[in-house]
């Protein structure tokens, strides 16, 4: 049988879908809010992998001509080439637009998507200190990692369950629902891991394969005259994600993408939907160039946002689109053209390609582990200022204060002195952890000796079930009550310091210009619904109650006020940037802090003067002059990202908390 006849037959309307799936997704990331649901494009695109990769290793099955060097080497060139030109571009832009921590940051991720491995990188930075997304050219690429995982393993899988007479729609159903039911069981968990790992997305690809034996085999017939309904279905279902995507649960959106885009594959290419809509001309030559338009529009996007610091004008991003489509018109046409078409030379645009993607994976390892970075960043503004002041998260977690308290590895716990029954305890979140570094040094001269405990994200109270982001169990904390109550049992710990990023609970997002605006939910153990304000509260006094029933003198600390820029870039400006100065005021009006958070310091407030034992430390007095909160101090800054404080930030609260303790 000839490798023509093997080939699959053309259809334009899967292109359509393509396009309907890079669409969704450029949309829903240069225009957040317009497309509320286009995340789901990626699934759409899992789907449609499924469908195609299956087909092709079937058909070659049944007539054993399949080949795994035949197969790798057609995705090689398929896939390297391009992915290289974008890899490369984006390292010549970092290297002009980026801060050197951010540019090295850039060369991990280049090196984890030159080796597909792009989704376990940022599954592994997932965290409280996590850059914002805008900032990161490459996050987008943890999709394509999850791709060649699946072009990686799927064939072998595949070829196994052939030679058993497995590899049938019942293999692919229990494969399927072992997926969806262990992405369903990890969401609670780790929901990181349910959105970026290989096997959580597994049942995504299974429905798309799934669709190849529905209609080639013995149901088939009697399936093919539902194929207009279930075109019109699948395009049905698929509308309710992309529009009202913001109404419905995260899960819900990514279930009916799936079986939407599966419904409209296995639907009649002469429909209306498929023969018509997505077999137009314009929709099958974007979804022919929505490889190259997938990569190129985030790098893009991303640059962007570095340069202006802030989300772009509407108008730059409509530019950022129109060059999307012109780059990525001329990278079809000139590079994955080039090395897909023909027979010509194959062998030796394989082996380029595989170079290409090689070479690639060393520049990304030399400048993750320190090629020289563009020293304009640095002459600029002194950028060493800024990294002296920052640290890692992983710098508070200790192996052997985490199994004392039977915490988790991810969870803050580190003593002062090593060795000594702590008397102090600073317990919540980041903004607990954030105070350490200071407070632990103010109190060196004392006979005090500080723990701190907690988890990212964490509020230390009781009568929380757990946080939520949307929909999305980010956070359900399940070793605060195991620290909290080792504390209240502890004789010799006598303080508790007490410190979150309350606001936020509060009130659920962050400033728009400098976030994703995640919409953060707190759950209560009792199941009612509540505001974030009315949970917060509730919590915090019965948490406060506890503390007073065990004789413990509590500190509550009120946060410091977020910030609406970057702070660094208050001594940092950038080799190319849109305004090319300093910030100034390097801060936040104190008038605006204080409406933003009337309702968070009320509660403080309230709480506080209730209870005798309670006592408030407010970052902001601390902070804060009569009108402004400043970000910078005796030209040292204060804070390292918009809502965390600085080592010297630190270090100054600490001297004027530590004085409380005596």
């Amino acid at each position: 049988m000839s490798v023509k006849h093997l080939a699959l037959p053309y259809r334009p309307d899967i292109d359509g879908l393509r396009a309907v799936a890079v669409w969704a997704v450029i949309i829903s990331h240069l225009f957040p809010g317009r497309l509320s649901g286009g995340y789901v494009g990626v699934d759409i695109f899992f789907v449609i992998s499924g469908y195609l990769i299956t087909s092709i290793i079937s058909r070659k099955l049944k007539v054993s001509q399949f080949s795994f060097a035949d197969f790798y080497f057609r995705r090689a060139r398929r896939i390297f080439p391009v992915l290289a030109v974008v890899l490369l571009c984006t390292t010549g832009l970092g290297f002009l637009l980026l801060w050197p921590d951010e540019y090295a940051n850039l060369g991990t991720h280049i090196l984890s998507s030159a080796l597909f491995f792009q989704n376990y990188t940022l599954w592994k930075d997932v965290g409280y200190f996590d850059p914002m997304a805008q900032t990161k050219p490459l996050l987008h690429l943890w999709s394509l990692s999850v791709e060649e995982q699946f072009y990686l393993l799927w064939p072998a899988v595949a070829l196994l369950l052939y030679r058993f007479r497995k590899l049938n729609l019942v293999t692919l159903g229990l494969i399927f629902a072992a997926s969806l039911v262990a992405a369903a069981l990890v969401s609670s968990v780790d929901p990181s891991a349910r959105f970026y790992l290989a096997p959580y997305r597994a049942w995504e690809f299974m429905a798309g394969a799934a669709v190849v034996f529905l209609m080639d085999g013995n149901v088939a017939g009697r399936l093919r005259r539902w194929q207009n309904q279930f075109s019109y279905i699948g395009f049905a279902l698929l509308l309710l994600p992309l529009l009202f995507g913001d109404r419905l649960r995260f899960n819900l959106n990514v279930v009916l993408a799936v079986v939407a885009a599966s419904l409209i594959i296995a639907g009649n290419p002469r429909s209306v939907v498929n023969g018509f809509l997505l077999s137009s001309r314009p929709m099958v030559w974007f979804g022919r160039i929505s490889y190259s338009l997938y990569l190129w529009h985030y790098v893009l996007f991303s640059l962007a946002f570095v340069t202006f610091s802030v989300l772009p004008p509407r108008s730059v991003r409509i530019g950022i689109v129109l060059v999307t489509i012109g780059l990525s018109y001329l990278s079809w046409r000139y590079v994955e053209t080039v090395f897909r078409a023909g027979h010509q030379f194959r062998s030796v645009k394989t082996s380029a390609s595989i170079g290409l993607m090689a070479c690639v994976a060393v520049t990304g390892y030399g400048i993750k582990t320190g090629l020289p970075q563009n020293n304009g960043a640095v002459g600029l503004s002194g950028y060493s200022q800024y990294a002296n002041i920052t640290w890692k998260d992983k710098d508070f977690f200790d192996a052997a204060c985490q199994a004392s308290y039977q915490l988790g590895p991810e969870d803050h716990c580190l003593v002062a002195r090593p060795g000594q029954v702590p008397t102090v305890a600073l317990i919540g979140d980041s903004h607990a952890n954030q105070l350490f570094m200071g407070l632990s040094n103010a109190m060196q001269d004392t006979t005090e000796n500080l723990i701190n405990l907690g988890s990212p994200g964490c509020l230390p109270f009781y009568g929380l079930s757990a946080n939520q982001f949307k929909d999305i169990n980010l956070v359900s904390c399940p070793h605060r009550l195991t620290y909290m109550r080792r504390l209240l049992d502890s004789p010799q710990v006598r303080t508790i310091i007490v410190a979150s990023r309350g606001p936020y609970y509060i009130k659920g997002d962050d400033y728009p210009e400098t976030s994703d605006s995640r919409v953060l939910i707190l759950r209560s153990n009792d199941g009612v619904v509540r505001s974030g304000a009315e949970s917060f509260e509730l919590s915090l006094s019965q948490t406060l109650d506890v503390f007073a029933k065990a004789n413990k003198k509590v500190i509550l600390v009120v946060d410091n006020a977020e910030l609406d820029f970057e702070p660094r870039e208050c001594v940092n400006v950038r080799p190319i940037e849109y305004t090319q100065h300093f910030k100034t005021p390097c801060g936040v009006s104190r008038a605006k802090y204080e409406a933003r958070n009337q309702e968070y310091l009320a509660i403080l407030g309230r709480q506080a003067a209730q209870r005798p034992n309670v006592r408030l430390f407010s970052l902001p007095d601390a902070l804060c002059a009569s009108a402004m909160c400043w970000a910078i101090r005796d030209n040292a800054l204060l804070y390292r990202d918009n809502d965390h404080l600085s080592r010297v930030g630190s270090a100054y609260v600490g001297t004027l908390l530590a004085p409380l303790l005596r």
